[in-house]
């Protein structure tokens, strides 16, 4: 996706795996990116995605969303 000019936003657990992706995007395209550190396991009420979450996108254009959230 970055390749073909898409902004990139990854959000999981893993700050540091978060962060060496995105630095590795970085620097292959020209895109912006964010790093969001958010446990989905633990979402219980809608105000915790929108205050961690929501907020932190409101001022991208969200164009796709691929989620693989899982649970085991």
């Amino acid at each position: 996706m970055a390749a073909i000019g898409f902004n990139i936003c990854i959000i999981a657990r893993n700050e540091n795996k978060i962060n060496e992706k995105l630095a590795g995007l970085q620097r292959r395209h020209k895109v912006k990116t964010r790093c969001i550190v958010f446990d989905f396991a633990k979402l219980c009420l809608i105000s915790d995605y929108t205050e961690r979450i929501a907020l932190k996108l409101k001022d991208l254009d969200i164009a796709i969303l691929f989620l693989n959230a899982g649970f085991a």
